[in-house]
């Protein structure tokens, strides 16, 4: 069993929790979310990443909105751990497609599968601009 940690900027970990909620049908949804507030310091936000790290125990996948961001830098020194993997820039296919897999799935197996899933579900939608002319 993989543990799914999503962390983004202010209030977007938790919607985006809450959309899961609402297209799976469950409630909650099997996963823990922190959320970067706007003035929120460093420090506060490595506290609580901190707090979570250290009370988990096993695999974590940690899905991020925005690479190089003060929470995505802040989980670099835990992927040493060697059982924590981090996903940047995720879409909520493929979060959804993470808690459908996150107890069948190794975490480096979750991981590189998610990518792939993620990317293959961001598409151009409607007609072609030559379709329209």
């Amino acid at each position: 069993m993989v543990t799914l940690l999503v962390v983004a900027h202010s209030g977007l970990a938790r919607e985006f929790c809450h959309a899961a909620s609402f297209i799976l049908g469950e409630e909650p949804v099997p996963l823990v979310y922190i959320g970067a507030q706007a003035g929120e310091s460093r420090e506060a936000i490595a506290k609580r990443l901190r707090t979570f790290f250290e009370g988990t125990t096993g695999d974590v996948l940690v899905l991020a909105d925005l690479y190089g961001s003060t929470h995505v830098n802040l989980c670099l020194p835990y992927l040493e751990c060697g059982h924590i993997e981090m996903i940047s820039g995720f879409n909520l296919p493929l979060l959804l497609k993470a808690i459908t897999l996150k107890d069948k799935l190794s975490v480096s197996e979750l991981s590189k599968n998610l990518v792939t899933y993620g990317s293959e579900h961001v598409c151009l939608s409607g007609p072609s601009p030559e379709e329209t002319a």
